[in-house]
């Protein structure tokens, strides 16, 4: 007999495991065909924050210099049988690469045998240029960051897998419904001119020459309680431009953050129940700068065709709607984060999803392409020293639940790029008796092999035809392998997994060195160099520094380089902000080169309507000259008063 100890420890198990709501797909009998497994998850994935390149705009000069928010990868988890599961991921990050995916599909060999793996993952990132560099393997895309940075890599792995395991964990029985709805004024076309040489006819169909819809989809769990939000809006994240060098998750990660705060109104960025994603779709050539391009000499319209003022590119510059690049990241983000709320609380506009998951994985070498149903594309040369400089074998990717077929692609279709692929998709679907199909583009998933135009549109090229890699035939080689895709779906085909791609990460080159050693000569590490005013009022913002380390030597993903503090009645403090706020500012900056000392600055902008007495507080890691030891330390600046907002 077990003794009382061992029955209590038990019976608490037993009652914890209930509560947690986990159900495993292996041994779950499902009830009906619009009910499904469902879990959802998110991490950090923000990597090393300073002296470190960032992603995106190719500028040698964006080299990171602090946090403005975190970046988080959010996982949804849909399953309707042991064997039928999917797991999608959106990180706020450049783009996946080759060799995070694989890193994190031999984690999930491990953590989950048999249950996801390449078959059926598919991880996409947002394209936020903001985010440190150094994790695509491929040379291309490490040549202005200066090569490979592990600290990049491993936080981003590690944190997908992490969110991927918090899905997993929460696993249970709900319901997933569908709806569209249209967004104004977020987006405009960068590339109009490309644009106008796809067929007149075909133009004529569309009223405009960017897509306005987004995709949403809703999960509730079995009581019809919300727990996450996973939606695809065309839209590019370069709200912030390449003057930034703050951490940012741009427009779509403000846009989670505010649809997460609305639902979690009681927690910090990253730690509520509920998770909402605004992924990449088909945004090649959409801009959110909706302003558009104007010379900044003259204030007049840039050249259309080649995007310069006088022959110059660096006068042609696009912004909007907002006084500056912060605002117009704030305004983009609220106009997605808007539509999407209105159409997730709006029924009568949604519809549930009905049927099984399939999925299909192929890897395909494009460098090589031979159609289904037509010649061979014929070989393209690749450069290779000192290692590839692109990728040529990359994913491809279908999900169909129902009338639900989401596709993740390997790059940046344009706005007809996409419309030509749903179309496609859509007409198989029909073929197969599929009765209104729903295809959605998942851009930037798996791996990046930059861009797909039309072949009218490379014609032109734009900067997105210059960036379609292989060449005019490359959409025609993907409308071919997805139709080839969603008809093996739904014909239940066996498929060969295609030629894998290559692990290059032993060949990898870095001219990023590991942080200098850290100083404080007549100071201790966490001291407030610059105290904070006694007293502030909402809408103001507190500025204060810290005698401080270099934050590489410790990344604090899941953790904070700050914490805004609020004192309680009983005179603890609550934290109430940390790095990941919007409201925050964590900034670094090198003063002394010989003594390596550096402070840190954090900004605190006050919301309206705050009051109170309040502290800051900076953790970090210092690194010792002579041992190189690393050791945490923390100061406070404060504290003050906030005054009511007069």
């Amino acid at each position: 007999m077990h003794s009382p100890v061992v029955v209590i420890l038990m019976v608490l198990l037993v009652a914890t495991s209930a509560f947690s709501g986990y159900v495993s797909p292996r041994n779950w009998q499902r009830q009906a065909e619009d009910e499904f497994l469902v879990g959802v998850g998110i991490a950090d994935v923000t990597g090393p924050c300073t002296e470190v390149g960032m992603m995106g705009y190719a500028s040698a000069s964006q080299v990171s210099t602090g946090i403005h928010f975190r970046q988080w990868a959010r996982s949804f988890i849909i399953c309707s049988g042991a064997d039928e599961c999917v797991v999608f991921v959106s990180s706020d990050i450049g783009m996946m690469s080759a060799a995070t995916t694989s890193l994190v599909l031999d984690k999930l060999a491990i953590k989950f045998p048999g249950l996801y793996g390449r078959h059926n993952v598919l991880l996409s990132g947002t394209h936020t240029h903001s985010g440190p560099a150094g994790y695509l393997q491929y040379f291309l895309f490490q040549i202005t960051n200066l090569g490979y940075i592990a600290d990049s890599t491993d936080a981003i792995v590690e944190g997908i897998v992490e969110s991927i395991e918090a899905a997993h964990a929460n696993l249970q029985p709900g319901h997933i419904w569908y709806g569209e709805t249209q967004v104004n004024d977020a987006n405009i076309n960068r590339s109009p001119m490309a644009y106008l040489n796809n067929p007149v006819e075909e133009q004529n169909r569309y009223e405009f020459d960017v897509d306005k819809t987004m995709w949403l989809l809703r999960f509730d769990d079995a009581q019809g309680n919300p727990l996450g939000v996973l939606n695809w809006f065309a839209v590019h994240p370069t709200s912030m431009n390449n003057t930034n060098t703050l951490v940012s998750g741009d427009n779509k990660g403000v846009a989670s953050m505010l649809f997460e705060q609305a639902l979690n109104p009681e927690s910090l960025p990253g730690q509520g129940k509920f998770v909402a994603a605004f992924a990449a779709s088909n945004l090649g050539d959409v801009s959110p700068n909706i302003q558009g391009p104007k010379c900044q000499d003259t204030g007049l319209p840039c050249d259309q065709l080649t995007s310069t003022c006088g022959g110059f590119v660096q006068l042609c510059v696009a912004s909007g709607p907002g006084r500056d690049m912060e605002e117009s990241t704030s305004i983009i983000g609220n106009r997605q984060f808007e539509a999407a709320y209105e159409l997730f609380n709006n029924r009568s506009l949604l519809v549930p999803i009905i049927g099984s998951v399939k999925t299909k994985h192929q890897y395909i070498n494009m460098s090589s392409y031979e159609f289904q149903e037509l010649s061979s594309n014929g070989e393209m040369e690749t450069y290779t020293f000192p290692y590839k400089w692109q990728p040529d074998v990359v994913d491809t990717s279908v999900v169909l639940i129902g009338s639900l077929a989401i596709l993740g692609v390997p790059g940046e279709l344009t706005t007809m790029s996409g419309r030509r692929m749903r179309d496609t998709v859509a007409k198989v679907m029909n073929e197969h008796g599929i009765v209104d199909p729903k295809p959605i583009i998942a851009g930037l998933t798996n791996v990046y092999s930059d861009y797909v135009t039309t072949f009218e549109e490379y014609q032109i090229q734009r900067y997105e035809g210059a960036s379609t890699i292989y060449g005019p035939n490359t959409l025609g080689a993907y409308l071919d392998q997805y139709k080839f895709l969603v008809n093996a779906t739904l014909q239940g085909l066996e498929l060969d997994a295609g030629p894998l791609p290559p692990n290059l990460l032993d060949d990898q080159i870095s001219f990023v060195f590991d942080p200098q050693y850290d100083g404080a000569l007549f100071d201790n590490y966490g001291d407030c160099l610059r105290n904070p005013y006694p007293s502030y009022r909402g809408g103001e913002t507190v500025d204060v520094i810290f005698r401080a380390g270099n934050p590489r030597n410790n990344v604090r993903r899941g953790g904070t380089y700050l914490t805004v503090e609020h004192r309680q009645n009983d005179d603890t403090w609550k934290v109430i902000g940390t790095d990941a706020n919007w409201e925050t500012k964590f900034s670094w900056e090198r003063t002394n080169s010989l003594t390596g000392e550096s402070e840190a600055r954090i900004q605190w902008t006050i919301p309206v309507n705050t009051e109170g007495v309040f502290r800051i507080r900076h953790f970090g890691d210092h690194k010792q000259i002579i041992t190189g030891t690393i050791s945490p330390y923390s100061g406070i600046c404060g504290p003050f008063e906030v005054h009511a907002t007069g």
